[in-house]
C-alpha cells in the first residue's frame, strides 16, 4: 500500500495548477489559491508507473520538504509583520515564490 499512496502522492504533483490554502488566512487576501507545477516530474517522458519506487519516494521526500520550507516561510513573513506591529492586512498584493529545480 504505501507504494501505492506514494504514486498516487505524485500523480497529484504532476504538471498544471493545484489548490492551495494558506492557514491561517489572511485579512484581504483570497484564502484559496492555485499552486502552479509546472513540470512536477522534471522532465520524465515516461509514465509515472514506469518510475522505479525508490526513485517515487526520494521524490516524495524532496515534494514534501519543498512544502514544508515554503510554510516555514509563510510563519515567517507572518512573524516579521507582527514584529513591526502590522497585521496580516498589511499584506494585500501577495507574492510570488518561484523554484527553479536544476536536477534531482
Amino acid at each position: 500500500r504505501p507504494l501505492h499512496t506514494l504514486r498516487n502522492a505524485e500523480k497529484e504533483l504532476l504538471p498544471g495548477f493545484h489548490q492551495f490554502e494558506w492557514q491561517p488566512a489572511l485579512k484581504n487576501v483570497s484564502t484559496s489559491w492555485d499552486v502552479g507545477i509546472i513540470d512536477g516530474l522534471s522532465g520524465w517522458t515516461t509514465s509515472v508507473d514506469d518510475v522505479p519506487a525508490e526513485t517515487i519516494g526520494r521524490r516524495f521526500r524532496y515534494d514534501v520538504a519543498l512544502v514544508s520550507a515554503l510554510k516555514d516561510l509563510e510563519e515567517d513573513i507572518m512573524e516579521g509583520l507582527r514584529e513591526r506591529g502590522l497585521d496580516d492586512s498589511a499584506c494585500t498584493s501577495g507574492f510570488t515564490v518561484v523554484i527553479k529545480e536544476s536536477c534531482d
